[in-house]
């Protein structure tokens, strides 16, 4: 911990040489305490201190950033023990501590890995952390998580990662979120476990390559997935092959996810050619287009269960191509805009939906209808509905829109409701006011 020196006021007879004598006499003890900070860190058995930090085995390869809490590494390092060593140690647990705890952005160690490196321990894991117990971790207390980001790290030897929370069960293990692996390459060959402990991939490409199991606990895949074991199983206890058994080798491959999903699948780079594997939707990233070549439904649930929205747009200015006549059926909002949107295309859409709104606009967007035909038929409620703050946009442009419903409104809770090259036919005095549209005569 760091120690601060306090000198005290010498009395105003101190001759001037004196004085200069004391200061100086001062300085060493100024920076003793100085290298004696300290931050619960060790690198190959050395503990990392002020005084080492900037290079911390002497070599170049290690260097630690106290002010963001980021070990840098470049190189290769070999030791039998750990090659890094997070360890907190458990603090008094009070109201004040939990208070300011709870409010932190503090996530613990990042290991920021400069250029491609190669970490090998004959004996252990290449990197340990941890330090708290399971119900302190909730509070993000400090060694939480660790985090490897930046250019390729290779984890060689005995283990790989190990999360160690103090007085662990192995359900600490199990839900305590130690690893986070981020934007990078990460490839591990042991002859133990690869990770032992629940971890978080983020874009990145893993390999784990282990002679007894790849994982220890559970995985969360975010903008990633395993490509290898096929049809593999992820589990509180590891990932599992497909006949049960712990898997050895473990390959996660980046999976971009764009803010779209069609009948409960998020769309991404490996499904975004056929979304569903059925030829019904796919998605073109170049030009932001969601095309719909067939029917789909995705209506099964009675009417007190009516959850499903069968697509939920979430793309920016995305558009929805409609080649041809298609019919789309869904529980709740066939179609959920949730981002500025346009549907266009040469074939009529045909929307319907047994429980909610055929279309339903979230506030503060807009959907643009343009040079097509629209049918929207709500069985209970709205055909086109905006949110609840009224601040959802329609706009119409050189297109036939049909909206009908058994329930309130065709049109309601719309914030503005724009013609282009369009006019109401039905009823041909229609006027848009008070969120919904009415005949002028009524």
């Amino acid at each position: 911990m760091k120690t601060k020196v306090k000198q005290l006021p010498f009395k105003l007879l101190l001759s001037a040489a004196a004085a200069c004598t004391m200061a100086f006499s001062a300085l060493p003890a100024i920076e003793a305490d100085a290298a004696n900070d300290t931050y619960d860190l060790w690198i190959a058995g050395t503990e990392v201190t002020s005084a080492n930090r900037f290079d911390i085995l002497g070599d170049g390869v290690f260097r630690y950033d106290a002010e963001t809490d980021t070990l840098h590494v470049s190189g290769s390092c070999t030791s039998s023990g750990p090659i890094i060593r997070r360890i907190g140690q458990e603090r008094d647990f009070t109201p004040i501590s939990y208070n300011l705890l709870r409010n932190t952005d503090y996530k613990g160690l990042t290991v920021c890995v400069d250029a491609e490196s190669t970490l090998t321990s004959t004996d252990d894991y290449c990197i340990e952390a941890g330090g708290l117990s399971y119900f302190t971790a909730l509070f993000d207390r400090p060694y939480r998580t660790l985090t490897i980001t930046g250019e390729k790290l290779n984890l060689h030897g005995a283990g790989g990662f190990n999360g160690i929370p103090l007085n662990y069960t192995d359900e600490d293990i199990i839900y305590t979120p130690w690893l986070n692996v981020k934007d990078t390459e990460l490839d591990i060959r042991t002859s133990g476990t690869g990770i032992h402990c629940h971890a978080s991939v983020y874009g990145s490409t893993v390999h784990i390559n282990s002679d007894t199991e790849a994982v220890s606990s559970y995985l969360e895949l975010n903008e990633s997935r395993v490509s290898s074991p096929a049809d593999g199983q992820n589990t509180d206890y590891g990932y599992r092959n497909p006949d049960g058994t712990a898997a050895k080798e473990l390959t996660i491959v980046p999976n971009k996810t764009y803010g779209l999903t069609v009948a409960n699948t998020p769309v991404c780079d490996e499904n975004r050619d056929d979304i569903l594997g059925n030829g019904a939707f796919s998605y073109d990233p170049a030009s932001n287009t969601l095309t719909i070549s067939k029917g789909y439904s995705i209506s099964k649930a009675p009417r007190d269960y009516c959850t499903d929205n069968l697509i939920v747009c979430g793309i920016p200015d995305m558009a929805i191509n409609v080649p041809a006549n298609v019919s789309l059926t869904s529980d709740y909002a066939t179609i959920l805009i949730n981002a500025d949107t346009e549907i266009t295309g040469e074939g009529m859409l045909m929307l319907t939906s047994t429980c909610g709104p055929g279309i339903e606009i979230a506030d503060g967007c807009t959907l643009t209808v343009k040079d097509t035909a629209l049918t929207c038929y709500s069985q209970v409620t709205h055909a086109i509905a905006g949110g609840t703050q009224y601040t959802a946009g329609l706009i119409v442009q050189n297109s036939d829109i049909t909206a009908r419903t058994e329930g309130v409104a065709a049109v309601n809770r719309l914030g503005s409701l724009k013609l282009r090259d369009s006019v109401y036919s039905n009823p041909s005095d229609g006027i848009f006011r008070n969120t919904s549209v009415y005949s002028e005569s009524s």
